[in-house]
């Protein structure tokens, strides 16, 4: 036995080293934590009066966050975000485009601010920063895509694609297109090098837009033929494409837009499908009433833990879903799947932001917010009552729903627009509709929006979509001094014209 020590000693450290690998591999995209990215740079020349540069961060598993920073006189700016993972961020500026960073960068971007359209904007850009090959291959990318025929397509022809072929032809068209595009990707990288992190971008962007191509056709189609999603008639395997869902590893992650593009999709395409099957069964044993929202988020959560393509995706997914549910401020869907939760959502930095944004939003709604103007009105057309109310004023409304999306994304925005008209006579009315109490009591607060705040009734709300034409969220409307009332206006919080239509109307005289 003694004789064959010196052959297991070397095997065995072997085996040790690779159970470490093993490990390493395992948590290759765990990351040890939070670093800061640190963007400066010049847009030169810039132009005049335009003074303010927008960036997004695309989070895996979560919402996009926004950041705005302002271009002091001579074209400079500075800001920085905090990431765990390597993701791409958009930079818009007449328009917009992509770049790259990892954890503990520090990037610094020039461009020239009078060119229009991406082609020519990224023909300028310049990227300096530890990892600036990956950002030329990127830049490179963007810029035969953006000038290419496809792109085009993809706003054209595809839209007519969209209403006049079946599911089978749409899908033979998409195929063509995303052929196009691999081809068009050995332009930009010839050498196919698949530890390339730039090519890896590229090829899951191409991936994404394959994928979110066929994942609207059911609603796009219904919508050209005036029927129900549930009516379009779809091949067997139409939905197979699904299947094909890419492998994350390090050298490709850093594409977030495209993984949460895809994640988004296969959220409510792919698990939303198989959720509603288990719907329609529940139908046949049980009274449809009872059908509540936490028996729906109980059967997508065990849709995705049970059936999801892998390991890695699992975690994306159930994240996307809580994120889509906690900011919807219905955190007792983390409550009632929490076992679910913790034996499956093990990645930090998609647990991390899960676990803190459900704390932080029951903590407001266990101190719910004091406004002394969340009010209720007993009448049926509550717009004519806030008219009424506010005589002789320019009033703002804010048609929004909890759940809604872009309704949250322009609360920033809004209170942005209420500092800037703080010497004008304009009233900020919010108008909450099909949403839970407490989740609207909640969002008051997380959101700290200030003004009048209303919560609809189901007589109301037929009213406000009867009369006054509301067909989804937000809507905004605006009553003149004069009491006339504007519906359905274009004027979001975001819109730059905004805030002076609003200056405008509301030092008009009163006739």
């Amino acid at each position: 036995m003694k004789k064959l020590l010196p052959v297991l000693f070397p095997i065995l450290i072997l085996f040790i080293l690779s159970c470490e690998n093993k490990s390493a591999d395992q948590n290759e995209l765990t990351f040890k934590e939070k670093k800061d990215v640190v963007i400066t740079g010049r847009i030169f020349p810039f132009e005049e009066g335009k003074t303010s540069l927008k960036f997004a961060v695309d989070r895996i598993g979560a919402e996009q966050e926004a950041m705005v920073t302002d271009i002091d006189e001579q074209g400079y700016f500075e800001l920085s975000f905090k990431t765990a993972i390597p993701t791409d961020f958009w930079v818009s500026y007449n328009s917009n485009f992509s770049l790259v960073a990892f954890p503990g960068d520090s990037l610094n971007i020039r461009w020239d601010g009078t060119k229009s359209g991406r082609p020519a904007i990224l023909e300028t850009v310049k990227v300096y920063s530890k990892h600036s090959d990956i950002n030329v291959g990127v830049i490179n990318y963007q810029k035969e895509y953006f000038s290419s025929k496809n792109y085009s397509t993809l706003f054209h022809e595809n839209e007519e694609a969209y209403k006049k072929l079946n599911s089978k032809e749409y899908r033979l068209f998409v195929d063509s297109l995303h052929r196009e595009n691999l081809t068009q990707l050995k332009k930009v990288f010839p050498k196919t090098d698949e530890s390339d992190p730039a090519l890896n971008w590229a090829k899951l962007r191409i991936l994404e837009t394959y994928f979110h191509n066929l994942a609207f056709y059911p609603m796009k189609h219904a919508n050209a033929k005036g029927i129900k999603m549930r009516e379009v008639e779809l091949d067997d395997d139409f939905y197979s494409f699904w299947d094909s869902l890419p492998k994350i590893n390090q050298n490709n992650m850093s594409s977030a837009h495209a993984i949460s593009g895809m994640s988004n999709k296969y959220l409510f395409n792919r698990v939303g499908q198989s959720v509603f099957k288990e719907i329609d069964k529940l139908k046949k044993t049980k009274d449809s009433t009872k059908l509540n929202d936490e028996i729906f988020s109980k059967l997508y959560v065990e849709e995705i833990t049970d059936n999801a393509p892998d390991e890695f995706w699992k975690q994306v997914l159930l994240s996307e879903f809580l994120h889509s549910k906690l900011d919807a401020f219905q955190f007792t869907v983390y409550e009632n799947n929490q076992k679910q939760i913790d034996d499956n959502l093990q990645l930090t930095f998609l647990k991390e932001p899960v676990n803190t944004k459900y704390k932080k939003l029951k903590n407001e709604s266990e101190n719910p917010v004091n406004f002394s103007r969340l009010n209720e009105f007993e009448e049926d057309d509550v717009i004519a009552s806030i008219s009424k109310k506010f005589k002789n004023k320019t009033v703002y409304i804010d048609i929004w729903a909890t759940w809604c999306g872009p309704c949250r994304s322009e609360f920033k925005y809004s209170n942005e627009l209420k500092d800037q008209l703080k010497n004008e006579e304009v009233v900020f009315v919010y108008v909450c509709a099909e949403s839970d109490k407490e989740a609207w009591k909640t969002a008051t607060k997380h959101f700290n929006l200030d003004g009048e705040h209303y919560f609809l009734e189901n007589d109301q709300l037929r009213v406000l979509k009867e009369k006054y034409e509301v067909s989804g969220y937000p809507t905004y409307m605006i009553i003149k001094n004069n009491g006339e009332l504007m519906r359905n206006v274009q004027f979001r919080p975001s819109n730059e014209k905004t805030v002076e239509f609003l200056k405008q109307i509301s030092n008009t005289d009163l006739i």
